[in-house]
């Protein structure tokens, strides 16, 4: 659990902009390691933290805990293992996808449990337009496609995500609450 929400998102704040700024050209022709490193460090820091947030349920507004990331889905076409993971290996149909609409939740578990994780890339010197995440769960099913501007997106969104109004219900279903954030 959370105590107080506002550090988290200005922690958010800082790794959305340091993913900004370090996404570039120039910084992958400088030092191609270190800016890979960096971004995938923010994206998946980045996960974590809003996933963290939305467990909380009381803690960010439903516009965030109820987003929508619009993907594209491949198919794996053969098995996954550890050595046999990257896109060269052809386990999945890179060529032909699904698109979907997935939820927030899926999008942050399949990052933080991540078994694939490649970024898309117009060429080795960035910078990163998207990325390709399965968890190990799903390794053997689909590969997900995230474009990077929608992922900033949902991160602006926990930035912001203050909750400005509350209301909760007893659910006796659930036996717990369910909360109702603006």
């Amino acid at each position: 659990m959370i105590y107080e929400s506002y550090p988290w998102r200005i922690g958010l704040k800082r790794i959305r902009n340091e993913f900004i700024e370090t996404n570039t050209e120039e910084n992958f022709k400088l030092n191609d390691d270190r800016t890979y490193s960096i971004l995938e460090q923010d994206i998946f820091l980045s996960a974590f933290i809003i996933r963290k947030l939305i467990d909380c349920r009381s803690k960010v507004t439903d516009e965030l805990r109820n987003y929508s990331f619009k993907v594209r889905a491949h198919k794996s076409i053969k098995k996954v293992t550890f050595f046999k993971r990257w896109p060269e290996d052809g386990c999945y149909d890179l060529e032909n996808y699904e698109r979907k609409v997935v939820s927030e939740k899926l999008i942050c578990n399949s990052l933080i449990h991540s078994y694939i994780f490649w970024t898309a890339q117009e060429s080795d010197n960035g910078p990163i337009y998207g990325f390709y995440v399965s968890s190990d769960k799903d390794k053997n099913k689909v590969l997900y496609y995230v474009d990077i501007n929608q992922y900033l997106d949902f991160i602006n969104l926990g930035v912001n995500s203050e909750v400005t109004e509350q209301r909760f219900v007893y659910d006796p279903k659930l036996q717990d609450y369910k909360f109702f954030n603006k």
